[in-house]
């Protein structure tokens, strides 16, 4: 497993980032009818919830 040192800044912004992401990914998801290409935006969507919640539970703590 990598670790990354970030400042409370460079944290902030990648929460951000990542929390914008996510109505993109929802809006493509819904218009994508390739059923393989959807599956991957989902899995795409989850990885970036995952992350999200990590870090924004490393922020609290």
């Amino acid at each position: 497993m990598s670790t990354i040192n970030l400042s409370d800044k460079e944290q902030q912004l990648l929460i951000a980032l990542l929390e914008e992401e996510i109505p993109e990914l929802r809006d493509e998801i819904f218009h994508t009818d390739d059923h393989e290409y959807r599956e991957g935006l989902k899995e795409k969507e989850d990885a970036i919830k995952e992350l999200l919640k990590r870090l924004q539970e490393n922020t609290a703590g």
